[in-house]
Parts: C-alpha cells; sequence; structure tokens
C-alpha cells in the first residue's frame, strides 16, 4: 500500500463504546498500519470519554427510534435521515475504504450510510446480549467481533470472539505492583480493593460500601481505591475512610486505570462491557453489581458469565444490595485467609490459558489488507 487509506471508526456515547474504538485507533498508529483514521458519530466534541486532541472526529446528527413515543418519530426520523445524509457526504469526500462500527444509536446514521455507499463494514459488540444497532447491521457487516460468544447466536452473519482492545494495553505489562503502590501511596503487601462505577460513576454502590466498611467487625487489614464518579461522594467517601483508619486513594476519575488494576486484589463494580473487559485481562476477581436499567439488562448477562461460566466473580443485583450484604459477602471472600479470593484467581487464570480468543487488531488489519 503505497498511500494511507481512511478508517472511519463509527462511535458514540459511553465509555464502553469509545474506550475499545480508541484503544484500536491507537493500535492502528503505533504499529504503523497505513491507514488514517477517522471517527465519526454523535457527541464526539462533547464527550468526557473521547480524546479529542489525538484523533480527529466529525460530528453526526443522530437519535434513537428505540424507546420513542409515536409523537416524537418524526423528529426522530429526521435526525436519522439527516445525519445518514451527512455521514453519506462525508464518507465519499473521505473516500473511506472501510467502516468499523462499535455500537449505540451514535453510530447509526455513519453505519447506514456505509451501507448505502456499499463501504465494506466490520463490527464490534461488546456485550453478552448485543445492542440493537449491531444485531441490525450484523447482517450487512462482512464480521462482528463479539467479546462474548453468547454474542453470537444473536447476531447475523459471520461472527468471531476477540479480545477487547484495550485503552492502555501495552502499558499494562510494563507496569508493576510497586510502580502502583507508589502512585497511589498505599503499601504494595496490603490487600487492596478497587471501587467504582464505571464511566458512569454509581452513588448507591459508593455509600453502601462505605456503610458496610463501618459495620465490618474483625476486618482483615486492607487498603482501597475509590473512583466515586462525582465530588460529592469523593468528599464522604474519603472522610469514611479517614473516620474508620482505613488507608485510601479516593478519586472522582482515574487517568491511569492501568495502575488501579496492576494493584488492585479485588474489584466491586458494575458489569459494563469494558469493566468485564479490564477484569478478565488483569485477572482481578470482583464482586459485581450490574446496573439494574442497562438495555435488554445486558450487564446482569454479563456479570452472570464472569460468576457462571469463568468463576472469578459474585453477582449481587441492585435490588437485593445492602450494606448488611455488601458486608456479608465481602467477609466471605475476603475473610478466612482469602480461600474464596484465590479460588476466584484461579478460575481467571484458568478462563485465559483455556480461552480460544482473537485479536480485534489482527482481524483489522487483515481486512485492510484484503480492501487496500
Amino acid at each position: 500500500m503505497s498511500l494511507k487509506r481512511k478508517i472511519v471508526l463509527a462511535v458514540g456515547g459511553t465509555g464502553g463504546h469509545l474506550f475499545p474504538a480508541q484503544a484500536l485507533a491507537r493500535q492502528l498508529r503505533d504499529r504503523n498500519i497505513p491507514v488514517q483514521v477517522l471517527f465519526m458519530g454523535s457527541g464526539l466534541s462533547s464527550s468526557r470519554y473521547f480524546s479529542a486532541r489525538e484523533f480527529p472526529a466529525i460530528d453526526i446528527e443522530s437519535a434513537t427510534l428505540f424507546g420513542r413515543r409515536f409523537f416524537s418519530l418524526l423528529p426522530t426520523c429526521k435526525r436519522l435521515v439527516k445525519g445518514t445524509w451527512q455521514s453519506m457526504r462525508q464518507l465519499k469526500k473521505e473516500k473511506a475504504a472501510l467502516v468499523i462500527g462499535f455500537g449505540s444509536f451514535h453510530a447509526f446514521p455513519v453505519l447506514m450510510a456505509a451501507v448505502l455507499c456499499k463501504i465494506p463494514l466490520v463490527l464490534f459488540e461488546s456485550n453478552a446480549v448485543p445492542g440493537k444497532v449491531n444485531r441490525l447491521f450484523s447482517r450487512w457487516a462482512k464480521w462482528t467481533a463479539v467479546q462474548f460468544e453468547e454474542a453470537q447466536d444473536q447476531l447475523k452473519g459471520k461472527a468471531v470472539v476477540t479480545e477487547m482492545p484495550l485503552w492502555d494495553k501495552d502499558r499494562i505489562s510494563a507496569s508493576v505492583r510497586e510502580d502502583a503502590a507508589r502512585y497511589f501511596n498505599l503499601r504494595e503487601d496490603m490487600t487492596t480493593i478497587l471501587i467504582f462505577g464505571g464511566s458512569q460513576g454509581a452513588r448507591s454502590i459508593n455509600r453502601l460500601f462505605c456503610e458496610a466498611m463501618q459495620h465490618w467487625e474483625g476486618r482483615p487489614p486492607l487498603q482501597v481505591i475509590h473512583l466515586t464518579g462525582d465530588v460529592a461522594s469523593c468528599h464522604e467517601a474519603l472522610l469514611c475512610y479517614r473516620r474508620l483508619g482505613i488507608p485510601a486513594q479516593v478519586k472522582v476519575f482515574e487517568d491511569r486505570m492501568p495502575l488501579a488494576w496492576r494493584i488492585a486484589d479485588f474489584a466491586v463494580c458494575r458489569a459494563g462491557a469494558s469493566t468485564m473487559a479490564e477484569l478478565l485481562a488483569h485477572r482481578v476477581p470482583a464482586l459485581l453489581i450490574p446496573y439494574p436499567y442497562a438495555t435488554d439488562n445486558h450487564q446482569l448477562c454479563n456479570a452472570q458469565i464472569m460468576a457462571e461460566k469463568i468463576g472469578g466473580g459474585i453477582v449481587v443485583e441492585e435490588r437485593a444490595l445492602s450494606a448488611e450484604c455488601l458486608g456479608s459477602e465481602l467477609k466471605m471472600i475476603l475473610e478466612g485467609r482469602g480461600k474464596k479470593l484465590h479460588e476466584m484467581q484461579q478460575a481467571l487464570d484458568a478462563f485465559h490459558q483455556n480461552a480460544l480468543r482473537h485479536e480485534l487488531f489482527s482481524l483489522v488489519e487483515q481486512m485492510i489488507e484484503e480492501i487496500c
């Protein structure tokens, strides 16, 4: 290939959609693949999860038809038609050779434009229950990469199981626990719990975890990294840990998540796709509290696979969550010399040894060679 061809990543929405897309873009750039990457989708210019300084992007008009009332369908359809027309013009202008979709209605117009312009299309589905947009466009895709093999039966056309690209994958192997302990000003040799609610945060988890710590008599030595997602919860959690004498690093958000994963022995978190990928990659067991309002309850499905199939986690649904319940589960996992924790860590190790999963980057590289 003598000239660089343009690859369009159709994406938008939450970090769960944006992080893997940006990770793939970094891999294409850092490994000197002769292509130019362009992001297209709605809301990119205002998203806190998109690195606008690092990647070129074009905002496209979009809206979701799903869950709309009848009287709002007409303006929604107008926005989708406008976004599809914008996307068609941009794809032709940029002479896009390939479009890669990462799901969500933010990418709908770009994917529709790729189909209408007959541009090769591939998809990535990160959840065990595929989103409506990926289910729709999978019939036109060359193939759909899935993080969980359970998603394959719900898609049309060819599907292949892959690992999710991670935002800082190259730094994972380079960092060590000692580096992480120094960064967070924590002890290297103490059990570390990582608490966070994903890119959206989770106030209920923040509050209940602190309450569980207050009522845990005979608690074994432990330290905490708590990412609260909002300033008010950050202040409350910090005061709680100081009062209880628990070493803790409390932040609203952490830019250097690979270091947090490196020192974490256990996590209390949601079950979004990116979180699941990081748990698997870093082999960190977790108490999973699926977000109850996720589309098609896909976080519960993700969590059940981690707990029941892989054996690397425990699921507690939010409707059953209380400080007492959370404290009981933590005691079961961490007390008794951490026998249950060790069993989950072994299960994650076994999953890595036995899993037959491709690397998304390698599949995309092959696709680029074929079309360019």
